[in-house]
């Protein structure tokens, strides 16, 4: 969709309208890549809780033995 206003604002021959279509878009690209970054620490940190409980339950079961 900013790709599609990004195309038109050159049609209509205003630059302010153009440099605020690539701030838009660039802003939007920054935001979707921080979001991305946030999204694989969560799934890490998901991985790490996993691999935590699972230390856990050994130690649980090494105590009993």
């Amino acid at each position: 969709m900013l790709a599609i206003m990004f195309a038109i604002s050159f049609f209509i021959k205003d630059i302010s309208t153009v440099i605020l279509s690539g701030v838009i878009l660039i802003g939007f690209t920054i935001i979707s890549i921080y979001v991305e970054n946030v999204s694989r620490r969560l799934e890490a940190l998901k991985e790490l809780e996993k691999i935590l409980g699972k230390m856990e339950e050994e130690d649980v079961l090494d105590e009993e033995n």
